[in-house]
C-alpha cells in the first residue's frame, strides 16, 4: 500500500497560532502517517512547543484544525477530546516524570489510570514500552 492510499494518523491543516496580537504560526499544514517519524526542528522561540501544544489540544488555534486518527481535536467536546488523548502519549522536556517514582512506575501510571488491566498485564506493557525505548533493565531506576 502506498503512502497515498493510507489515511494519515495526524493531520494539521492551515494552523494559525497567536499569543495576543503576535502571530507565531501561520498556515502550517502537514500529514503524519503510521510508522512515520516526525521531527520538528528550529531555533529557540520559532514555535515548536506551540505547535506541539496545539497538536495535543492544550491550546485552541486562532485558525485551522488538528485531526488525530480521523477525529477533530480542535474544538472537540470533552468526551471526544479525552478519547483522542487516550491514543497518544506526550512527554514534555523537563519535569515530565515524577521523580519520586521509578521509570516503570511512571510508565505504569497512565495505564493504571485509564484501563482496568490486571497488574500482570500492566507489568507486561511496561516492560514492552521500556524495551521499545531501549530502557529494559532500568525499570527500577529513578528519573
Amino acid at each position: 500500500m502506498s503512502i497515498m492510499e493510507k489515511r494519515p494518523i495526524i493531520q494539521v491543516r492551515d494552523l494559525q497560532a497567536r499569543y495576543g496580537e503576535k502571530l507565531i504560526l501561520d498556515g502550517i499544514s502537514f500529514d503524519v502517517y503510521e510508522r512515520e517519524i516526525l521531527a520538528v526542528l528550529g531555533e529557540s522561540g520559532c514555535g515548536k512547543s506551540t505547535l506541539m501544544k496545539h497538536m495535543v489540544g492544550l491550546i485552541e488555534p486562532a485558525g485551522g484544525e488538528v485531526i488525530i486518527d480521523g477525529e477533530r481535536i480542535t474544538g472537540a467536546e470533552e468526551e471526544t477530546y479525552r478519547r483522542i488523548l487516550r491514543k497518544m502519549g506526550v512527554l514534555f522536556q523537563g519535569g515530565a516524570l515524577f521523580s519520586s517514582l521509578t521509570l516503570a512506575e511512571n510508565v505504569a501510571l497512565p495505564i493504571q489510570e485509564y484501563t482496568d488491566l490486571p497488574d500482570q498485564a500492566v507489568n507486561a506493557l511496561v516492560r514492552f514500552k521500556l524495551g521499545m525505548m531501549k530502557l529494559d533493565g532500568y525499570e527500577h531506576f529513578f528519573p
